[in-house]
């Protein structure tokens, strides 16, 4: 609530601004009558922006300390109200008072109708109700800041605690073997795997993302996928339907960024192991049987289904390595973009284990930060060369 708080000597313009309280009722004003001797009990009122002081000037023309006073102790609009019919001899010093106080906004002469004056008491209302929103909303930005901050530092240790706990991820899944490492980066969003493991088949899923928002939608709706029943084409094109709808509502993808949301999925036979998928971004591959990079521009969009469509099948022995599209950003951060293809090259040379462990000494070598500037991750897919396949 506003407040117009009003010193006076003349109880008359008590009677004047009556009609103030009632015209002005959609600012939720409050008129209230003080005597300046008591403008200590009005000192909370007096620092609100949001008030105004209409001062009797009789009190002023006869002790001008009193102006002083009320102008070091308030931050509202001050105006001055006057009698013109009687104000005599002491108009030439309020002239003077007006051309020379940059404090005093206004000029009320109580001997004509409020009226007059309500365009002028309505600037100040909405003008001061204006300073007030800047000066609540400059509180609430240090307070986001503040939380900004321990955010970012509650951040930075989850994700140096998840290095230390999950610094290599294995897991053997009936003649396969699935090695994975992740290392946390600084940069908004981040990048997700994970494995939906069903009787005689599996997904994987890896994603990166550009936005916190991001992650936490693809998350939700890798719960969903993870209840599907079937895992076949048609479903897994649906899921993908579905995260993109969501998505596109919340303005999160954008076909002329695809790097807003990069997402690639595999879904593998494992009595066959014949496999099909999608792959949206620059995900890298290489394979120590046979070439192939589904590195791509392509948005998550479903009329790229068929364009980023992949499919084939593993062979006994085979050691498949895929890489997120955050090595590359880091590697293109540092300048040092070209050391991927030396990446793949060695994932064919060395076992799962120890090219992982290469992968990241070179990212944090390069780096030389606590953290990466971006999420990163490697995941290597090794078939027994026992594995019993159907044919």
């Amino acid at each position: 609530m506003s407040q117009i708080i009003v010193f006076r000597r003349d109880t008359k313009i008590d009677f004047y601004l009556s009609t103030v309280e009632k015209d002005f009722s959609d600012y939720n004003v409050e008129v209230a009558f003080g005597d300046i001797k008591e403008w200590s009990l009005y000192k909370t009122s007096l620092q609100s922006p949001e008030n105004i002081v209409i001062l009797d000037y009789a009190i002023i023309a006869k002790d001008q300390d009193r102006l002083e006073t009320i102008r070091k102790v308030t931050n509202a609009t001050m105006i001055l109200t006057y009698d013109g019919k009687t104000v005599g001899d002491k108009e030439w010093e309020l002239l003077e008072l007006c051309r020379k106080t940059r404090d005093i906004e206004g000029v009320v002469d109580y001997g004509q109708d409020v009226r007059l004056y309500y365009p002028m008491i309505r600037s100040h209302l909405d003008k001061r109700r204006l300073l007030s929103e800047f000066a609540r909303a400059s509180e609430v930005k240090d307070s986001l800041n503040r939380v900004m901050r321990l955010s970012l530092s509650e951040l930075q240790r989850v994700k140096k605690l998840h290095e230390q706990l999950v610094p290599l991820r294995q897991e053997k899944i009936k003649g396969l073997t699935l090695s994975s490492k992740f290392a946390a980066g600084m940069s908004n969003g981040g990048e997700f795997f994970d494995i939906v493991k069903r009787e005689g088949e599996l997904c994987v899923v890896l994603t990166s993302a550009q936005s916190y928002v991001t992650s936490s939608i693809v998350l939700s709706h890798f719960e969903q996928l993870s209840q599907m029943k079937d895992l076949d084409k048609e479903s897994i094109e649906s899921f993908l339907e579905n995260l993109i709808n969501e998505c596109r509502e919340l303005d999160l993808i954008d076909r002329e960024i695809p790097e807003l949301l990069q997402f690639f999925i595999l879904k593998l036979d494992m009595k066959n192991l014949k496999y099909f998928g999608y792959s949206f971004g620059d995900f890298r591959f290489a394979s120590s049987v046979s070439e192939f990079d589904l590195s791509n521009s392509y948005p998550l969009n479903e009329n790229y289904f068929e364009k980023a469509y992949f499919s084939g099948s593993l062979e006994r022995s085979q050691q498949v390595t895929i890489i997120s599209p955050g090595v590359a950003r880091n590697l293109k951060a540092s300048n040092k973009e070209g050391m991927i293809v030396d990446l793949l090259e060695d994932a064919q040379e060395s076992n799962a284990k120890n090219f992982l462990n290469e992968v990241f000494f070179q990212l944090k070598k390069i780096n030389n930060a606590e953290f990466l500037k971006h999420d990163a991750s490697v995941l290597v897919i090794e078939v027994d060369p026992n594995v019993i396949m159907q044919i």
